[in-house]
């Protein structure tokens, strides 16, 4: 997965993932990458794909449809695709879930509480009265070797 400007989308093919509530959607869990833009209806706070990012050379954008798509496609718990997917794949279904979470969740200035716009050239939500703009929180992680005289400590999630 390759992340890259979010104005800078430039390749021939692009892939869709429709999302709601956290839920993917689609037919089954393995055809999640849609060819096509849905005709649905997308939520009013995001109006147009956003691109999330480019994966095998294609552009990868993401659709948060209203409540009335899920009849039509079948949901599907993002975190619970994450672990039957590929690590490339797996990557970019955790972006896409991080941005659909962020843009709900910021729709409103968290300074002054007036309706938020995605900025113009970045990922940032932008307030036109007070000029906040709030940006995707940054989560990094560390990876930790304990070691001792016999041997080290080895953990794993159980997903």
């Amino acid at each position: 997965m390759h992340i890259k400007s979010r104005n800078a989308a430039t390749s021939i093919t692009n892939r869709y993932i429709y999302m709601h509530n956290g839920s993917i959607l689609s037919a089954n869990q393995h055809d999640w990458l849609h060819a096509e833009a849905s005709s649905l209806p997308m939520v009013g706070w995001l109006a147009q794909p956003l691109f999330v990012a480019e994966l095998a050379g294609d552009d990868v954008y993401l659709q948060v449809l209203c409540s009335s798509a899920i009849s039509a496609l079948g949901a599907h718990h993002g975190r619970e695709m994450m672990a039957i997917l590929p690590s490339a794949q797996a990557d970019l279904l955790a972006r896409a879930l991080q941005l659909s979470h962020w843009l709900r969740d910021h729709q409103h200035c968290g300074r002054c509480g007036k309706p938020t716009q995605l900025h113009k050239s970045d990922y940032g939500m932008h307030c036109s009265t007070c000029l906040h703009t709030q940006y995707p929180r940054l989560s990094p992680c560390i990876i930790v070797v304990i070691t001792g005289p016999k041997g080290m400590l080895l953990a794993h999630n159980t997903r």
